[in-house]
């Protein structure tokens, strides 16, 4: 029992140094919605684990996608705008709204999307409906934050897509 407990450890400690080799095992994505009261913008911002956000808009669009550098991402622009908007749907206050692509950045394991809704007066209501990477893995869950001087959080599953939330 010892021994396997050592070779856990080992392989653990192993995969956390070499994280990049190895698929990870969660499923989350995570999505940042900020109010600017002074520009009535809300920055909408979206993390997403590289090499799931890499198959998914190979799989939407039919072309290997490489996410790791600028060119890479910048030849993405279009196929990331499409695949965002098609499962991140926002409507504030009761209107559907339309998020402008900013740009994307990479962080060590995952990709920053940002978005931009202008012309929003202060928001009271979220309707949100978040399916990101649920055509890939059955546990994926999505987390939202929106702040609007407070932060409130919602969690999306494959079995609850939408959410509601009023300030």
């Amino acid at each position: 029992m010892y021994r396997n407990l050592i070779a856990y450890l080992f392989v653990l400690s192993f995969s956390f140094l070499f994280g990049d080799a190895f698929a990870h095992p969660i499923h989350k994505s995570v999505i940042e919605l900020d109010y600017k009261a002074g520009s009535r913008e809300m920055h909408v911002m979206v993390r997403i684990f590289t090499d799931d956000f890499e198959q998914v808009l190979f799989e939407e669009s039919g072309e290997p996608v490489d996410l790791s550098t600028d060119e890479g991402r910048s030849a993405a622009k279009s196929v990331i705008t499409k695949y965002v908007s098609k499962v991140v749907r926002i409507g504030i206050d009761d209107e559907k709204r339309i998020m402008k692509y900013v740009g994307c950045e990479n962080e060590t394991e995952a990709t920053w999307c940002y978005f931009v809704i202008s012309d929003v007066p202060k928001p009271t209501t979220f309707d949100i409906t978040n399916t990101i990477l649920f055509s890939l893995y059955d546990d994926q869950e999505n987390i939202a934050n929106i702040k609007v001087g407070e932060t409130k959080s919602m969690i999306f599953t494959p079995l609850s897509r939408w959410g509601q939330l009023t300030f």
